[in-house]
Formats: structure tokens, sequence, C-alpha cells
């Protein structure tokens, strides 16, 4: 039975929604999913997220807010982050593992410091949870062995406010695990 509006002609209370906010814009109508499309009003029609294969050094914009990033190369890639502003977010999944140098994420030095956590864990069974203390840790750097960044390692970093990311995510590490999180 649908839901009605009091005082009306027993209308579906849908029929008296004219506006709805999504990702931070009003559109108008009711929002309808078909098939795994959403459309409001035509503004989203099969939204999908943005992936980017990233095989050397990047600093990202502004603009790639919502990519997933595939780190792909086995020399390591350093990605910087833009200006900090609170609702840019990015994913990064290893696709291949590093064994020279490092995948390194960064702030940089004055574009912010990194809270959260990154689950840590080894094929052998070893796990930890190490924290980014949001007063020096910049970056998350991945060696391909203690501070992970092997295969099947997804890390989410999203800005929160003005000088503040926030990190999560599984990082698959080999030997004795250490933080990835880095005051450089």
């Amino acid at each position: 039975m649908a839901r009605t509006a009091q005082n009306s002609t027993h209308l579906p209370i849908e029929q008296y929604v004219n506006a709805v906010e999504l990702q931070g814009g009003l559109y108008t109508n009711y929002p309808v999913v078909i098939n795994n499309s959403l459309t409001v009003d035509g503004a989203i029609k099969n939204a999908q997220a943005n992936v980017s294969s990233l095989t050397s050094a990047t600093t990202l914009t502004v603009a790639d807010s919502g990519t997933t990033y595939l780190l792909d190369s086995a020399s390591g890639v350093t990605v910087t982050l833009p200006t900090a502003q609170a609702g840019l977010v990015y994913k990064f999944i290893v696709q291949t593992s590093v064994t020279s140098n490092s995948y390194k994420i960064t702030a940089g030095s004055s574009n912010g410091f990194l809270i959260g956590g990154i689950t840590e864990a080894t094929a052998g069974g070893a796990a930890d949870v190490f924290t980014g203390d949001g007063a020096t840790d910049i970056s998350v750097t991945m060696n391909g062995t203690t501070t992970g960044g092997l295969l099947g390692t997804v890390i989410t970093i999203a800005c929160v406010t003005t000088g503040l990311w926030e990190v999560g995510g599984v990082n698959i590490a080999s030997g004795t695990i250490a933080t990835p999180f880095a005051t450089t």
C-alpha cells in the first residue's frame, strides 16, 4: 500500500516530492533506478566510476576526484594529491606488486595530514592496523614487502576538511609488517 500525504486526494507521497539532493547537487523529480542505472530527470544515466592505470609519477587534480587508480608498475609510482578540498575522493588498487622503489601516495609537505587506518596483512596470517596521526603523517608509502604494496592492496583517500585526508583500506604485505604512514 502506498503512503499518502495528509489532507490530500490520497496520492502516493512520492507525488509530492519534487527535489532530491544527489552528490552535492539538487535535481528535480523523483529518482528512478532501472537496470542498475540511476536516472534523475535525465541528469545521471549509467553512472560509472572512472578507472585509470598509473605507471609513472602523477599529480592528481580536483577533476580526478572519484577516479579509481590501478597502481601498475613493478618499479613503483609516486602519486601527489591535489590541494585539499573537502569532498575529494581517490581510490587506489595495486594491480602489479611493487618490487623496487615504492608506491607512494602523498599529500605533500604543505597540503594536509593523514588520519584514518589501514589494515595490513600477510599471506602468512600476520595482521595489524596502522593509523595516520593527523599531525605529521603526509604519505602512505608501500615498499613491496613490510609496508605493503602487493597485489590486492586497496587504499581509499578522502579529504574531510582543508588540511585533513582520511585514509582507509587493506594493504597486502610480506615479512614483518610495519606502518605504511610516513612523514615525508
